[in-house]
């Protein structure tokens, strides 16, 4: 017994020191995948990314391999905006070290998607509390609720944060200072002045080329009548477009402050997101 027990022992020993190192490699390769997954995201490449299911034996890899594959995936759609897919793999994320980006990840994959109102939801739940408050005020401007947004403050200690709070609120700003134009006045200055409503929607160019254009062609017009009334066939053939680019001005006017407020509106939300990316990406660095 005591032979038999001296000469296994080695053998125990030698065969879980070969067991370590072979797990130690199998989980250092996997490291490299995910770093070199990371480039790929960095670089455009999604796609070869999402194909990492099909490269990766999912049945063998621990519960933390899993998920960080599918934190990767989760970033590559993403990026690739498809938010719904993104929100899907970063909600199988349990890991503790990936829980709180795969949290950011998927609320900015919600306010993409514009499912906005996380301020007073339950949802709402990122272990850093200073990205916590910047996305609440992000989410009251979303909402357009300024008065809540400008209610949010942010405590000194989460000072990392503050410039990207203070982006915000020169946001907020920016909203306060623009006055939202009327498309029904567009349509009705134009209709009394043509171009007059280009003009309102800053779109000078255009004003003053419909101006001339409708001018020129009500001008000839009155011309063409004088000199022949309803019998004159050129009343006709001036009359008709003259009518035609009148009607066109009054709805171009109408539509171009229609379009100018929904850019206006375009643009603040992009601003948002932004300044809610940018910290995500400092303090994680993902």
């Amino acid at each position: 017994m005591l032979n038999g027990t001296i000469t296994t022992r080695p053998l125990k020993f030698l065969f879980s020191i070969i067991i370590f190192f072979s797990c130690l490699c199998g989980f250092g390769q996997f490291s490299k995948k995910f770093e070199f997954g990371n480039y790929l995201i960095s670089s455009g490449n999604f796609i070869e990314v999402l194909n990492y299911p099909s490269i990766i034996n999912i049945t063998q890899l621990s519960n933390e391999q899993s998920d960080s594959l599918s934190f990767l995936i989760g970033k590559a759609h993403f990026y690739n905006k498809s938010f719904d897919l993104a929100k899907s793999s970063f909600s199988s994320i349990t890991e503790t070290s990936l829980f709180g980006p795969a949290q950011y990840y998927s609320t900015l994959s919600n306010l993409y998607l514009g499912n906005y109102g996380f301020s007073n939801s339950t949802l709402l739940y990122l272990p850093n509390d200073g990205l916590n408050t910047l996305i609440k005020k992000g989410d009251f401007i979303l909402l357009n609720n300024i008065d809540s947004a400008k209610s949010v403050t942010l405590r000194k200690s989460d000072f990392l944060i503050q410039k990207h709070f203070n982006d915000l609120d020169n946001v907020i700003l920016g909203i306060e200072g623009h006055k939202t134009k009327s498309a029904f006045l567009a349509g009705l200055m134009s209709a009394i002045i043509p171009g007059s409503g280009k003009f309102y929607a800053g779109k000078v160019g255009e004003g003053v080329a419909s101006l001339l254009m409708v001018g020129i062609l009500t001008a000839s017009s009155i011309e063409q009548f004088n000199n022949g009334g309803f019998k004159n066939p050129q009343f006709y053939l001036m009359s008709l477009p003259a009518a035609f680019f009148y009607v066109g001005n009054i709805y171009g006017s109408y539509f171009s402050v229609k379009v100018s407020n929904i850019e206006f509106n375009e643009q603040i939300r992009n601003e948002v997101l932004f300044h809610l990316h940018i910290p995500f990406k400092s303090i994680y660095r993902q």
